[in-house]
């Protein structure tokens, strides 16, 4: 008989069928799957009934593999990582399983859970009509207990589903994630409108008590106006319950059968998933519905679990020698005629501006086209009275690739640029290079990317749609990155190499954000090229043909936010920047820290912020990473840094010690020590330990260090339990006149420069 073998598994994995109905009435618990809807469509994807049972699978993970004979499967659930035998697959896919081979599931991007169904009947005793596990009554599954390792489960009625693996397609597992829609619950009325309000307002966030009984939630206390003790009526999967502290508790599968806390509202069934796989630490508000469209999500859900399940078959896997020499491994190839052209009229049509109209919105002169040098423009003009020069790809012509023409002309502009010290922005649109021509194209491009390496200058690269290939090689040497269109990125390797080599079936945009190049993105090219002006006009000559916002200009919202243990950092940039215009930088990467471009007085300014409500303003190693490379183009261009700090430490762990936060930490304090202009420190917060010095607390580079009255400020270890102010070179400021003082002290600073 052929059976699943447990090698390894993590808590809480057990096996869960459609669950078990009509008990409730004598104290039985429903049990069944955290996520019905995801159980089900694996139960779909290899021909069983919907409510068969399968292997329920928390974030500890399983390693499995099948005994004896080949086993059809099928995954879904959360965004896990799932690989056999070491080569990754989709967190939903179907496959077939040879004897021997190991799958292993573990913890992902996002999701709780995740289900693994076979086609076969699991040869388990079945306890009042149902073979779900449930472990506080001790009975279901594997003796009413979860899975533990060596576990052998025997299988029966083994099919073979006779079907491609492959991943699958169903977008509309994708269900609202952040915002839960409910019902009123059966004792609303134990809350007045305002606290109902307030239960829907939130923002709730998911506690690590959370398990298959409760999800239990943390934010505002609610305030019962009738009490909170109520006679023990019934409970179902999504009841929202408000004890005496206020704070709601979710029911889900495990729950008991009756409760005594008034009920606020029902998570409507098609969210019940949703909800499940939200992790602790997530946050979530709730949107009440009507009844009518709650049935019509049930409708619709229903539609799509009756609908056939789609399988995308996966690409080959097995790689000889003689299959990857023969496969490309370079990306942003263009094969195409020298003469190929492309229309205005079908540039439109796909949403794009041409170059024309490119460099007409990014010159103050819109009548400045430039001049054509092959498959680029070559143009030069006024950016708020500021000249700049520009390098356009032309995808119309030959599909903008480079050839040695284009890249003699980008060395050219690049060194007049250099020599007359003017801003350089880079327009890359189309394919890299003409795989026609592509031993010259090699030649030109390493030509030019050896050239950018060699110079100082400011450089801009803006990336419209797919980058991929030498093209984002060369944009990513920029000082900037900016990428317009909702389908831009910029990644070494496109999503179809990516499938051929890897069988990673994953998006450029997936691609892109893993890579982390862009700097800040836009979805419209209008709003990225307006956007860029603003930009320039930072950093082209600090800010002196802009209108100056007064100095003395007070912000009392800062007195409020001094007092509160949690606040956005953004509000105070906002408060003491110029007209509260704040440029943020790779805003899409951790935001722990932030990044940003501000100006004060007129002049030009890096942030570097941490953030409170994101961990607590914590430190990661990808928070110092982001800090590090911004002060290291703030020190290129010689702009002043400012530093927020409210941080309580450095965040702890494996996870985080696999990311090499020492070396993270240590290159952040090489370029703090390595300043030539003092920065400018303002302690909003708590400024701990090691955190405080990776910061910058204890540089050698000087600089002025301001605090806020309730700033916490401890340069030891903390481990006796205390805060202790350090005073030394620490002036005390009122928060509303934060701007002022730090204006004061940039003036002071420019001053010395002198």
């Amino acid at each position: 008989m052929t059976a699943i073998l447990v090698h390894q598994v993590g808590p809480g994995v057990s096996l869960q069928d459609g669950g078990r109905n009509g008990y409730l009435r004598f104290g039985i618990s429903h049990a069944g799957p955290m996520d019905a809807v995801a159980h089900a469509l694996a139960n779909l994807a290899v021909g069983n009934d919907r409510n068969a049972t399968s292997i329920e699978v928390s974030l500890g993970g399983i390693d499995l593999s099948s005994t004896n004979a080949a086993l059809d499967i099928a995954v879904a659930g959360g965004t896990f990582t799932v690989t056999r035998d070491g080569k990754p697959l989709p967190s939903a896919c179907r496959l077939t399983l040879k004897p021997g081979e190991r799958l292993k599931i573990a913890a992902g991007e996002a999701g709780s859970w995740c289900y693994v169904a076979a086609a076969a009947r699991f040869d388990v005793p079945e306890v009042l009509g149902s073979q779900a596990t449930h472990t506080r009554s001790g009975f279901g599954g594997m003796n009413g207990r979860c899975l533990v390792d060596g576990d052998q489960i025997g299988l029966t009625d083994t099919k073979s589903f006779c079907a491609s693996e492959g991943r699958l397609l169903a977008t509309w597992l994708e269900r609202p994630a952040e915002t839960i829609r409910v019902l009123a619950g059966p004792q609303r009325d134990y809350f007045d409108a305002e606290q109902y309000q307030a239960f829907l307002k939130g923002p709730w966030d998911i506690t690590a008590r959370s398990d298959r009984m409760a999800i239990f939630l943390d934010g505002p206390r609610l305030r019962h106006s009738q009490g909170y003790d109520i006679v023990s009526d019934g409970i179902v999967m999504g009841s929202i319950q408000v004890p005496g502290d206020g704070l709601p508790i979710a029911l889900m599968a495990d729950s008991q059968s009756t409760g005594g806390y008034p009920k606020i509202a029902t998570v409507i069934g098609t969210d019940l998933g949703s909800l499940a796989q939200m992790r602790p630490g997530s946050r979530i508000r709730f949107a009440a519905v009507p009844y009518h469209e709650a049935l019509a999500a049930r409708a619709l859900l229903e539609r799509h679990l009756a609908d056939p399940v789609e399988v995308e078959p996966f690409v080959r896997t097995d790689f000889t020698a003689e299959f990857l020499s023969a496969t490309s491994l370079t990306d942003g190839l263009h094969q195409s005629s020298s003469t190929a052209s492309i229309d205005p009229d079908t540039i439109h049509a796909r949403g794009r501006l041409t170059v024309t109209e490119r460099l007409s919105l990014l010159f103050d002169d819109p009548t400045c086209v430039g001049a054509d040098h092959g498959n680029a423009v070559v143009a030069e003009g006024l950016v708020y009275r500021q000249s700049v020069l520009a390098f356009a790809k032309n995808p119309a012509s030959n599909g903008g690739t480079i050839g040695v023409r284009e890249a003699d002309a980008l060395m050219l502009l690049r060194m007049r640029a250099q020599t007359e010290q003017l801003p350089l922005i880079v327009l890359y649109d189309g394919a890299a290079i003409d795989a026609d021509h592509a031993g010259a194209g090699f030649r030109a491009f390493s030509a030019v990317s050896d050239q950018r390496a060699r110079v100082a200058g400011l450089e801009i690269a803006v990336v419209f749609g797919e980058s991929v290939g030498t093209d984002a090689l060369l944009a990513s040497l920029a000082d900037i990155v900016v990428t317009t269109g909702t389908e831009a990125g910029v990644s070494l390797a496109g999503p179809e190499l990516v499938r051929r080599v890897s069988n990673e079936v994953v998006s450029l945009a997936d691609l892109a954000f893993e890579e982390g190049i862009a700097s800040v993105q836009f979805d419209d090219e209008v709003t990225a090229i307006l956007a860029l002006r603003r930009l320039l006009s930072m950093l082209v000559d600090q800010g002196s043909t802009r209108l100056r916002d007064p100095e003395e200009r007070d912000s009392p919202g800062l007195n409020y936010l001094a007092g509160r243990a949690s606040y956005d950092m953004r509000e105070i940039l906002k408060s003491v920047a110029d007209y509260g215009d704040v440029f943020e930088l790779k805003a899409q990467t951790t935001s722990s820290v932030i990044t940003a471009l501000i100006q004060m007085d007129g002049f030009t300014c890096g942030v570097v912020a941490n953030q409170p409500l994101v961990k607590l303003g914590l430190l990661t190693t990808e928070g110092m990473g982001k800090a590090a490379d911004f002060i290291a183009f703030c020190a290129r261009r010689r702009i002043p840094l400012l530093r927020f700090l409210d941080c309580p430490g450095i965040l702890p762990g494996r996870m985080e010690a696999r990311n090499r936060p020492l070396s993270a930490a240590a290159r952040l304090l090489e370029l703090e020590a390595r300043l030539t202009i003092p920065p400018i420190t303002v302690v909003t917060g708590k400024a701990i330990g090691l955190a405080a010095v990776v910061m910058g607390m204890s540089s050698t580079s000087g600089g002025r260090c301001l605090r806020w009255p309730q700033a916490a400020i401890d340069m030891r270890d903390g481990r006796d339990g205390k805060t202790e102010l350090e005073h030394r070179n620490l002036e005390l400021i009122v928060p509303g006149e934060t701007r002022a003082h730090i204006i004061k002290a940039i003036r002071e600073t420019m001053e010395a420069r002198k």
